[in-house]
């Protein structure tokens, strides 16, 4: 690997930590608006079962910080945050009192899907 190839390698490897970064802090602002939403709509008391943070021990080292978000439709998704975000999770977001579903619903077309089903709800409130 040349000095031109290592200098774009650099380059993407930047750009994609930032799109990570932005996503990651999206999923943050979604878990606080998702239990807004809950506690003021949904009259839904404790929150912390549907949205907050906890720990996967079997990420890799650094990425063991995960948001969870659970519509009241029960559809949950979550994200692993990297250490970069993860002091912003576990200071806006209480410690998640439910447990992961055991679904993957990492791909785009399922992030989708679960956004749909926020639309849906909030138009039937």
């Amino acid at each position: 690997m040349n000095a031109d190839d290592k200098d774009e390698c650099s380059v993407l490897r930047e750009q994609l930590d930032r799109v990570y970064g932005e996503r990651n802090n999206l999923a943050i602002l979604a878990a606080i608006f998702m239990g807004a939403y809950l506690e003021g709509v949904k009259h839904v008391r404790n929150t912390v079962a549907f949205v907050g943070w906890g720990v996967d021990p079997e990420a890799a080292t650094g990425f063991e910080t995960v948001v969870y978000l659970t519509p009241y439709t029960g559809r949950q998704i979550s994200f692993h945050v990297s250490p970069r975000e993860a002091p912003l999770a576990r200071t806006l977001l209480q410690p998640f009192a439910g447990e992961w579903d055991g679904t993957f619903r990492g791909r785009e077309e399922d992030v989708f899907q679960w956004l749909q089903v926020i639309r849906l709800e909030a138009g039937n409130a």
